[in-house]
């Protein structure tokens, strides 16, 4: 009887000791994956600061509301090219911005790589050679228009 009762007592040790070790660890992913999210993207802290300010000129020649294309060299480039089609959504609000060229009349472009990246950010070279460029406000921001959209459509 007392083996019996030791050997219960043992067990509800052992068990204890790796509940609190699973928490432990539980704890520890938590912990981590908060970092990891603080940590991403691995821009510049004042990066939306950045874009709004790359925008300021060209936010004059968009209409006050409705929707534009966007376009860039970074888009389809995983989380970090979607991370700068949310900061251009931001920055152009009210604007609803939509990916791609074909959507709208007008379509802002924006390339990390200037504006030799503008051929190269298209799939399809016919949508590329259609768009016209109404304005080139230097460091990689390009106001495209799109003469196939009938405008209000």
């Amino acid at each position: 009887m007392k083996a019996a009762r030791i050997l219960g007592s043992l067990s509800a040790k052992i068990g204890l000791v790796l509940l609190v070790l699973y928490v432990l660890n539980a704890e520890q992913r938590l912990i981590s994956g908060i970092q990891l999210q603080l940590e991403w993207p691995p821009y510049e802290q004042h990066e939306i600061t950045r874009v709004e300010q790359r925008f300021t000129r060209l936010r004059a020649l968009l209409p006050p509301h409705g929707r534009v294309g966007f376009v860039s060299d970074t888009v389809r480039s995983g989380l970090g090219g979607q991370y700068v089609l949310t900061l251009a959504r931001y920055a152009l609000a009210p604007l609803t911005v939509e990916e791609g060229a074909a959507c709208c009349v007008w379509v802002v472009g924006y390339f990390a790589a200037g504006a030799v990246a503008v051929d190269a950010s298209f799939d399809d070279a016919a949508t590329r050679a259609s768009l016209q460029v109404v304005h080139d406000f230097g460091d990689g921001v390009v106001l495209l228009r799109n003469p196939q959209i009938a405008p209000g459509g």
